[in-house]
């Protein structure tokens, strides 16, 4: 006996002092819980050592303590600072399950480790807490309340929002209907319904939809920064962790963070923050290059100004026309760079050919007549001048080309020089940003090359030959064309 009662006050002692050290180090632990558990090893160590069983529980003066909801959100299996609540999903018609697997089991697995999966986020189910489902059922409908009694709710409930599911099946075919609450903001989300066949794209939409939800609600939790750089597609690092390039909406948690923007040919910049919760942040950059520094400070003669396009049409009239084509018809498209006053470009014309050659034949002068078709295709050099700017809005110029012309008329080919001299006038249209569309008018004198063609000639007795013929092509021209002009700001 003497024995036992050592081993009592010794198992005494030892219990108190590991409440003390677990008190230092910061655990909670009931008094009352330990001392009752030396109580009862002290009433029945006989009964125990006699044979009886034991209890399933070490505690036999108390009846097992049901842990409540609230006490369950606080102390979760995670850290986390939003909590969502799922309650059980209701089928409106029609089976439960498809292919004996049962729709609502599923949906709630699915989303609770989807949910789960993010930081800081937790979601319990109408099956883990039964009793917290019940009294929110009874609740009944909460999408007619206001906003003050739905903040209130939370309060009372411990819970940052709600998720409600409904579903009917029909045959091959799935309505899914989600609502959700946001209880800390008081707002009830509209509800969304899909409607499709029974599939893996239905329940990731479900599962889309729910961490999107997720994500708001702990917005409140986070600081929301948005990123934007010049120029645009910059690496985006936090912490050392690339997390995207810009411009791009970051949540973080509050705390100091170091951000980080870097991006080749550019110097990197690096930002120290403190972030609150809830707080948002728009950060605008622009990042140093040493290059179109370099550009920008100094003086530069060659400069590019603008670089435009130009789409018109050229008339050229024929002085010597023996082939009867009453001028050229040419579209063109020529495309400059401006370096202050002067521009050179390129420019492309072409048209098709269509006259009539008269010839003597045995029925007298020029009585017979052939027909010739062809081409024309030029490639020129061109190079202006601008006499007068009017801020950019009118301004006259004189210009030069030089060339090659290619003409094929029937079976007969050639290229030769061409050439011309003109001048003409821009007036802006339209002009929106570093874009502007001008209209353009010009004269002047040209020489598109020599055509050469085969001469038909018929003798006396009937017999027709021909002579390869040159005939230049010389004479004015006017032209209108369509400017499109893109100004640029750094070469």
């Amino acid at each position: 006996m003497q024995g036992e009662w050592w081993e009592r006050v010794a198992r005494r002692w030892l219990a108190l002092g590991l409440l003390g050290t677990m008190q230092v180090l910061g655990v909670h632990c009931s008094t009352a819980r330990v001392l009752d558990r030396d109580r009862t090893t002290r009433r029945a160590p006989n009964r125990w050592r006699n044979g009886a069983p034991k209890p399933a529980s070490d505690d036999t003066t108390r009846p097992p303590r049901v842990p409540s909801p609230t006490s369950v959100l606080v102390a979760p299996q995670k850290r986390a600072r939003v909590y969502i609540f799922m309650l059980e999903p209701r089928n409106l018609g029609g089976p439960t399950a498809h292919d004996g697997v049962e729709i609502a089991a599923l949906v709630t697995s699915l989303l609770r480790g989807s949910v789960n999966a993010l930081p800081e986020v937790a979601l319990r189910t109408y099956r883990e807490l039964p009793t917290l489902g019940k009294r929110i059922a009874a609740l009944g409908d909460l999408g007619h309340r206001d906003r003050v009694s739905l903040v209130a709710l939370r309060h009372d409930l411990g819970l940052d929002g709600l998720v409600a599911v409904a579903y009917r099946m029909n045959a091959s075919r799935l309505r899914i209907e989600i609502r959700y609450i946001d209880l800390a903001s008081g707002r009830v989300h509209p509800p969304s319904i899909h409607t499709t066949r029974y599939s893996a794209a239905l329940f990731d939409w479900i599962e889309r939809a729910t961490l999107r939800f997720a994500a708001s609600l702990r917005r409140v939790y986070r600081a929301t920064m948005q990123v934007q750089t010049t120029p645009s597609k910059v690496r985006v690092l936090v912490d050392g962790r690339e997390v995207g390039v810009s411009p791009i909406v970051l949540e973080l948690p509050q705390g100091p963070h170091r951000l980080e923007l870097r991006k080749n040919g550019y110097r990197s910049v690096t930002k120290d923050l403190v972030l609150r919760d809830g707080q948002e942040l728009h950060l605008e950059s622009t990042l140093y290059s040493p290059l179109a520094h370099y550009y920008m400070r100094r003086e530069s003669k060659t400069r590019i100004d603008s670089n435009h396009f130009t789409l018109g049409y050229r008339f050229a009239y024929l002085i010597k026309d023996p082939l009867h084509l009453e001028g050229l018809h040419l579209a063109t498209l020529r495309y400059l760079l401006q370096f202050r006053r002067f521009a050179f470009g390129a420019t492309v014309a072409g048209s098709a050919l269509h006259g009539a050659q008269s010839y003597d034949s045995i029925f007298g002068t020029d009585k017979g007549s052939a027909t010739q078709r062809g081409t024309v295709l030029q490639l020129a050099l061109h190079l202006r001048y601008t006499i007068v700017d009017i801020f950019s809005f009118l301004s006259i110029y004189a210009a030069a080309e030089v060339g090659t012309t290619r003409y094929k008329v029937n079976d007969v080919r050639n290229w030769t020089i061409a050439s011309g001299l003109f001048c003409g006038a821009t007036a802006r249209l339209v002009r929106n940003g570093n874009f502007t569309m001008e209209f353009n008018l010009e004269a002047g004198f040209v020489y598109n090359g020599e055509i050469a063609y085969a001469e038909r000639f018929q003798n006396l007795f009937g017999s027709s030959f021909t002579r390869r013929r040159l005939a230049p092509s010389i004479g004015p021209s006017v032209g209108a064309t369509l400017v499109f002009r893109f100004w640029n700001e750094v070469f």
